[in-house]
């Protein structure tokens, strides 16, 4: 299993863009705000659904209308900390 962090802001000065359009660079989000998706891989070669954690109380209807799969799961953490029990 892996548990990786994906940044809504990452750093750098390089976007993507198509050639030939204005390009803005504004963000209103934190420059450490992330997400974290666990991808787990069994010894089988065998892949488990992934699953994304958002720091939310609620997680708006938008964020499961834009699953790529219905395979993926989608949690939620008050505290961005995992804790195991």
């Amino acid at each position: 299993m892996d548990e990786s962090a994906f940044y809504t802001n990452p750093s750098g000065g390089c976007v993507l863009a198509e050639k030939g359009k204005p390009v803005y660079g504004t963000s209103a989000n934190s420059d450490k705000e992330n997400i974290t998706t666990l991808i787990t891989i069994n010894a089988n070669g065998e892949f488990a659904p992934p699953l994304t954690i958002y720091k939310f109380e609620r997680i708006p209807k938008v964020y499961f209308e834009a699953l790529p799969t219905k395979d993926w799961g989608i949690g939620k953490s008050k505290n961005v900390y995992s804790k195991e029990k």
